[in-house]
């Protein structure tokens, strides 16, 4: 472990209290498996992820299966999407104006 600062005190003061976490959402889906006799195939319930699209390997069925989303990206300061916790004081983001090319 590195520290640096002009003074660092580990064995003072409490720690904030804090909100745990949000359990994460997990899902259910198709993975791709190699079977020696019938070569690649779908099992329906072979992995599990907090993703909701996760190719596993070519051939991979459901190319193009809920992708037409489009996000604007703008410069300057990005909405909060819906059900997001409050950012902590302290903390700011923004997006980054398009890139050259």
């Amino acid at each position: 472990m590195v520290l640096q600062a002009d003074g660092i005190d580990l064995n003072g003061g409490s720690a904030e209290n804090i909100e745990p976490p949000i359990r994460l959402e997990t899902r259910v889906m198709p993975n791709t498996e190699f079977n020696n006799a019938t070569g690649w195939q779908i099992s329906a319930t072979g992995l599990e992820s907090i993703v909701t699209r996760a190719p596993t390997h070519e051939p991979w069925p459901f190319h193009n299966q809920g992708v037409n989303v489009e996000i604007p990206m703008e410069e300057g300061q990005p909405t909060t999407p819906p059900d997001t916790p409050p950012i902590p004081s302290g903390w700011a983001g923004s997006v980054a104006g398009e890139a050259n090319g």
